[in-house]
């Protein structure tokens, strides 16, 4: 068990092997929450401020993410016409292939979520130690884009479950036959 600890960054963690258990405290009482149980394939999202400690017996392999990241984009009109064009890399016809990139849009940010692999992110984080462990030009460049793709696709992931309801043995059901 880990001591007590308040997180003072944003955190991806993906379970390679193993498990534990994530204890979140209740700012209001001071209090444990119910435990989250997170197994292999499973990522958790942590946004800075949280407090909480783990368990975590013998076998556990993970990898955590620290990143962080701002709420305040620059609006459209503020960028200089040839950048703004440059990142709408379309004709007037079509729309931007890369608009402009605000985590603002995101509310789910603002909490713990956990989810299983279902959406090929542990190809993404094997891709992204390749690419921390290798360290070639524009390395760190490569590491904010696939970060920031990483996080998305739990966000969109999470953000279908929402809407379809809860899908947790459908998601294992699919991970495992993959």
């Amino acid at each position: 068990r880990s001591a007590r600890k308040v997180s003072s960054f944003y955190r991806i963690t993906y379970i390679w092997h193993g498990y534990c258990k994530l204890y979140l405290t209740d700012p209001q009482t001071g209090g444990d929450q119910k435990p989250i149980m997170l197994q292999k394939g499973d990522f958790c999202y942590m946004p800075p401020g949280i407090w909480y400690y783990t368990e975590t017996p013998e076998g556990l392999e993970n990898t955590n993410i620290y990143f962080y990241y701002t709420t305040s984009a620059t609006p459209p009109e503020a960028i200089p016409a040839p950048e703004r064009e440059s990142l709408q890399q379309g004709s007037g016809e079509t729309p931007p292939l890369c608009p402009l990139f605000q985590f603002s849009d995101i509310p789910m940010l603002s909490g713990v979520f956990c989810l299983h692999d279902t959406f090929g992110g542990a190809g993404r984080m094997r891709q992204i130690l390749q690419e921390w462990t290798a360290r070639y030009r524009y390395a760190d460049e490569m590491l904010n884009q696939m970060t920031a793709e990483l996080l998305l696709r739990m966000v969109r992931q999470k953000d279908f479950q929402a809407r379809s309801g809860s899908r947790e043995a459908a998601d294992r059901a699919i991970a495992y036959i993959g």
